[in-house]
């Protein structure tokens, strides 16, 4: 409410599906409440678990439901609505969620930047970051589905959103942020009833902050350069070290739910090649039972490179032997931190940064 300057509704309604089959979360913005299905068990481990999905789904009220993609307009539920703009759609307000648990004092700083530093391993450690574009990763989804190969909008989209941020406070002598760029959408775009399209982003940092960050866009948005952490977030005060080591590893494996179903998985990993596939249900590895993602992970990082490992999984009913041989991966370890004795101007970012309007 302190960041859009009032509330656009007189009543909100959060509905939860608490879920006992199923590890994570999810959730479904609605004009003026929203749908979230959680983990009881996680729920019940640490009920604060939550405040990431639900603050996400909170500002969905300005970012999606109002501020929204020209592609949108009208919703069409009968056909595709495609769009290269869901990094901020989705990638942004993630961001915008995070600061928000930030700023209210539901997260401490320490937990704001730890959570960062872990979505910036999650996309280090993506090797389609070098080959897919966030913009193509948005207009993917059609086919590619969020499991799919490639990288999130979610992910990259809210690292892009967090240096952009503070690219923009640098540009303005910190007289501007991203705050007044959703600002300028909101007055400009949802209180006019128009959708954006996806070529006027630059356009719109340009009125919204008075500089030009095509050149930023052309490289983080439409190419596949690395986002370069540690130079931007220098000029908030913050430190970024990113370290990697090799570990053993038989592919990047999402698994959900009490009977190990893949989620998701990189299908030139070794575990891709050797046949393993979504909705697959990892019943044991090498004759050993194993909870969930964790305890997959533990076992191969006990393995030695070069070695190999044998899931039994079951597709459709029939159960398969896989042998999946253990390749080197270059583990990535993120730390952020407050840069000690950072000069005035840089000082007055991080603090506007991260304590906001």
């Amino acid at each position: 409410s302190r960041l859009m300057g009032g509330l656009p509704y007189s009543r909100y309604v959060f509905q939860f599906i608490l879920s006992t089959d199923e590890r994570g979360c999810s959730g479904l913005e609605h004009r003026n409440s929203t749908t979230i299905r959680l983990s009881s068990l996680e729920v019940m481990k640490d009920v604060r678990s939550a405040a990431s999905i639900i603050s996400h789904e909170f500002f969905h009220l300005w970012n999606v439901k109002r501020i929204t993609s020209a592609a949108f307009r009208p919703l069409n539920y009968q056909q595709e609505a495609r769009t290269e703009s869901l990094w901020w759609f989705e990638g942004v307000t993630s961001y915008f969620a995070d600061l928000a648990l930030l700023r209210s004092g539901v997260w401490s700083v320490e937990e704001f930047l730890r959570h960062q530093a872990r979505e910036i391993e999650r996309l280090q450690e993506n090797p389609d970051r070098l080959r897919t574009t966030l913009a193509q990763a948005s207009w993917r989804v059609w086919q590619n589905g969020l499991a799919g190969p490639g990288i999130s909008y979610y992910n990259k989209g809210q690292l892009l959103g967090l240096l952009l941020d503070v690219m923009i406070r640098k540009a303005t002598r910190n007289e501007k942020s991203l705050d007044q760029v959703v600002h300028y959408l909101y007055h400009t775009y949802a209180e006019a009833d128009r959708g954006i399209g996806d070529d006027e982003w630059a356009d719109i940092l340009r009125q919204a902050v008075g500089k030009d960050f095509t050149a930023f866009l052309d490289r983080y948005l439409y190419g596949v350069a690395e986002l370069p952490y540690q130079e931007i977030l220098a000029f908030a005060g913050l430190s970024a070290v990113v370290q990697t080591k090799p570990t053993p590893s038989i592919g990047a494996i999402r698994i959900i739910g009490p009977r190990n179903r893949v989620f998701s998985l990189e299908e030139t990993s070794a575990a891709g090649r050797a046949g393993l596939r979504r909705n697959d249900l990892i019943l044991r590895i090498d004759d050993q039972a194993f909870k969930g993602e964790a305890g997959l992970y533990e076992w191969v990082g006990k393995k030695t490179i070069g070695d190999t490992v044998r899931l039994l999984i079951s597709r459709d009913g029939v159960q398969w032997p896989l042998t999946v041989a253990v390749e080197k991966r270059e583990q990535i370890s993120c730390t952020l931190s407050l840069s000690p004795n950072p000069d005035s101007m840089t000082l007055a970012i991080r603090n506007s940064l991260l304590s906001g309007p």
